[in-house]
């Protein structure tokens, strides 16, 4: 008996996670330095597949500042990068400069959401403060990448997962953008991500997962930065169970889709509640479930900020509560919970408040359904680009 209850602690410790069908997933995939152009000319088929089964946008842009550590701090924070706060772009940056906001990370493990990195510059260690369960960041190759992100799905099965290339921006700096070189680079990034695609399907993870495909910025001659619409614009592709398929966002002809909003719409899916002082925005036009017909015309149809300093609800112990408001787009999914709690740890984010997502102890709960679907549009003279509207303002970014 004794020998049956070790091998039985022994089996529980060495099982490997095992994930809910139900449960809303993210994963987001940045190859550095992709720039939009050169993902056409490139023979990408696993990045085509999402293009396919998925919305997209050739025209959406990162930072001003158009470097690797700033940009991808607000493609996971949500904010400009003066508000942020990460000005490098080295390791020193990373072991010393500080995130004066909550990462995404940091608001999926206040929710409970499980966590993962595979990134492929040792800089993304600054990403690993406490909030990513399973992290890797070292310099390396897109194949190497590939195979820690497999091992951390196939494992831990996090439900936020980022994944980071960095192949085809070093080509980049060694050989220059456009270069047949960096194609070849863009191309062995394409079968990296297939690897990481297929163990998601493998593990049975794929159909619950919402991808989100993005770089830093783009690059000309041997380098990429500011004041050049080279390094300025960046693919942005989702593709996933509620995501529409096929659809070129560049329709919607007000919408300005910005790094910023990777944040946003990842928050989105997962039902965290966005600050209120977020730059991005939900990209709710690339969702089944959204009633673009009904979407505001003038004013986001997102979810509704969560103030840092003044929380806009309160249950009935007087607790405030960060919840998503029945003015958000309503989607699938299971019901979403009310949170409560104390703010973020204002020591490491002293321009941070919001409150942290715990359990709510009151009973209420929000629905969340279905709704609009192209097929269900009929009126001769309904024009998709200008009878919609945009559902969004452009994104602020700074001079």
């Amino acid at each position: 008996m004794m020998m049956y209850r070790v091998a039985l602690m022994l089996f529980v410790l060495v099982m490997p996670a095992i994930a809910r069908a139900d449960e809303p997933r993210v994963m987001i995939v940045s190859i550095d330095g992709l720039r939009p152009d050169l993902a056409l000319r490139a023979d990408m088929p696993n990045l085509r597949s999402l293009i396919n089964d998925g919305s997209y946008s050739f025209w959406a842009r990162t930072t001003p500042v158009a470097i690797t550590l700033p940009s991808h701090t607000s493609m996971l924070t949500g904010v400009l990068v003066e508000k942020h706060g990460i000005k490098g772009n080295d390791d020193n940056a990373a072991a010393n400069e500080k995130i004066l906001v909550p990462t995404i990370f940091d608001l999926a493990k206040a929710a409970g959401i499980s966590t993962g990195m595979a990134a492929g510059k040792s800089k993304f260690s600054i990403y690993a403060n406490g909030s990513i369960d399973h992290a890797w960041a070292k310099s390396g190759t897109s194949d190497k990448v590939a195979g820690q992100a497999v091992n951390i799905i196939r494992q831990f099965k996090p439900r936020l997962l980022l994944v980071h290339f960095p192949e085809v921006d070093g080509t980049g700096h060694s050989k220059g953008w456009g270069t047949k070189d960096q194609i070849d680079a863009i191309e062995r990034t394409d079968k990296a991500l297939g690897m990481v695609l297929a163990e998601l399907e493998q593990q049975g993870l794929r159909k619950d997962t919402t991808i989100i495909l993005s770089a830093d910025h783009g690059g000309s001659g041997k380098t990429h930065g500011k004041d050049d619409d080279r390094s300025a614009f960046i693919p942005w592709i989702i593709n996933g169970p509620d995501v529409r398929k096929g659809i070129d966002l560049a329709q919607f002809r007000e919408l300005k889709i910005a790094t910023y909003d990777t944040f946003a719409t990842a928050c989105h899916v997962l039902g965290l509640p966005l600050p209120e002082d977020t730059d991005g925005k939900p990209i709710i036009q690339a969702f089944e479930s959204v009633d673009l017909m009904n979407a505001p015309a003038t004013k986001p149809a997102a979810t509704q900020p969560v103030s840092r300093t003044n929380p806009s609800t309160i249950d009935d112990a007087g607790n405030p509560v960060a919840a998503i408001f029945l003015s958000m787009p309503e989607r699938p999914g299971p019901v979403v919970q009310p949170y409560v709690g104390a703010a973020v740890d204002p020591d490491r984010y002293p321009q941070a408040g919001i409150p942290a997502p715990q359990p709510s102890s009151s009973s209420d709960t929000l629905a969340l359904e279905g709704g609009f679907q192209f097929n269900d549009v009929i009126s001769a003279d309904f024009n998709l680009m200008t009878d919609i509207g945009p559902g969004t303002q452009p994104t602020r970014q700074s001079e």
